[in-house]
């Protein structure tokens, strides 16, 4: 069971639908003038966030309350009481999102005591989303995994955390229940299409960049970028896909589909990929505690939001990083 916040724009006015599973299934509706400058205000907003060398939790609780004084307080100052209530809930939340708002980053809403990201596991999906089936991970024996890392060779940071992560995991994998290689060389676009067949975890470890005609683009060789119109349909899709790389995510208004869409489109099931520039940091132990979990049984939201938590308390920023898109089993 989830609940489900749907939030469009139309003529300029916030549309919040509201479809809560419990205790009876009902729809709240609510209505919010949009104001035009709000979309530059967040972009600054994140801008200084991601400004310095590192980012720090008392900085993104001040993002956080912006963004809930700007989408989660009516005209009149009145708190929309049915969207607060949505902290500290059980069931995880699906925010289906209109092209225009996918890249603001709802998840950081700060209502004075908690994150919504923090209070619950956040499923991100566009607002027409394609109906598909999704695979359970619990059952992960024989599971093929590929960790791709600095393919375009010039980057120490990206290179150090997809090996990390491939000898940690190595590690973990004592009954060798998955299988795991390593890769770090140029790729062109035929051979990342062939591993999106051939593995069912894939973990990339490389440069990200945004571009105002594409959005977000993935990295794969010296001079090669993964946009979503080179994607190609898939006879077999992988499980799990993590996109290490800043703006990967990201969405263009003047082309709507971003990578993330794509990927999704081909079948894969669950995606963790950033909306953010990633400081230039050590995401290994983030990313391995996200797998332990999952190697524990856990399904990938519990997992994720778990992950999460646990680095909000030790007080890093890696927790802001990744967005998770798929579904909650």
């Amino acid at each position: 069971m989830y609940d489900i916040l749907e939030i469009s724009l139309i003529n300029n006015n916030l549309h919040f639908n509201l479809i809560s599973s419990f205790p009876k299934i009902r729809i709240k509706k609510i209505i919010i003038p949009f104001r035009n400058n709000i979309l530059y205000d967040i972009n600054q907003l994140i801008s200084q966030l991601t400004a310095t060398n590192k980012i720090i939790n008392d900085n993104i609780i001040n993002l956080g309350k912006s963004i809930f004084q700007l989408f989660f307080i009516d005209e009149n100052g009145k708190k929309i009481n049915d969207l607060i209530n949505l902290y500290n809930h059980n069931y995880p939340l699906v925010i289906y999102l209109y092209e225009e708002l996918e890249n603001i980053p709802f998840e950081l809403s700060f209502n004075g005591m908690d994150f919504l990201v923090l209070s619950r596991i956040i499923i991100r999906k566009k607002m027409v989303d394609i109906q598909k089936n999704y695979t359970s991970l619990k059952n992960i024996q024989g599971k093929s995994v590929i960790f791709i890392a600095d393919p375009s060779n010039n980057s120490e940071n990206s290179y150090n955390e997809g090996l990390n992560l491939y000898n940690s995991l190595k590690s973990l994998n004592h009954k060798s229940i998955i299988k795991i290689d390593f890769i770090s060389k140029n790729l062109s676009k035929n051979n990342f299409n062939n591993i999106l067949e051939n593995y069912d975890w894939i973990h990339v470890s490389s440069h990200g960049e945004y571009s105002h005609n594409t959005g977000g683009l993935l990295r794969i060789g010296e001079n090669t970028f993964i946009e979503s119109t080179d994607l190609l349909s898939l006879q077999k899709s992988p499980e799990l896909i993590i996109l290490s790389a800043c703006l990967t995510s990201k969405v263009s208004k003047f082309h709507k589909e971003s990578i993330i869409h794509k990927l999704i489109e081909l079948g894969i099931n669950y995606i963790l990929a950033s909306n953010w520039v990633i400081i230039d940091e050590d995401l290994s132990n983030f990313i391995l505690s996200f797998y332990k979990s999952i190697l524990d049984g856990k399904s990938i939201g519990q997992s994720f939001f778990e992950t999460k938590i646990q680095n909000y308390r030790l007080n890093n920023s890696h927790w802001i990083y990744f967005n998770f898109y798929g579904d909650e089993e």
